[in-house]
């Protein structure tokens, strides 16, 4: 059975637009410390971290943990 809305419903845009200024002020702070921190400091931090995380998933997948279709629709 088909029921017909009785008016359109139109998204709160308050609340996103609130979100969408807020995660921008966060972004720039954060890309904006990044760099100030990769210019002073050494990059290795962020290398090993990056690796090991990388590591870390692949050993997930082979061990079974993880399923890389785990997502898939169908």
């Amino acid at each position: 059975m088909l029921v017909r809305a009785r008016r359109p419903s139109f998204p709160a845009w308050g609340p996103t637009l609130l979100a969408t200024g807020i995660a921008f002020v966060i972004g720039y702070a954060a890309v904006s410390w990044f760099l100030k921190y990769i210019s002073h400091n050494s990059f290795i931090p962020f290398v090993v971290y990056r690796v090991l995380l990388g590591l870390t998933i692949i050993g997930l997948f082979i061990a079974g943990a993880l399923d890389p279709d785990a997502g898939a629709m169908g």
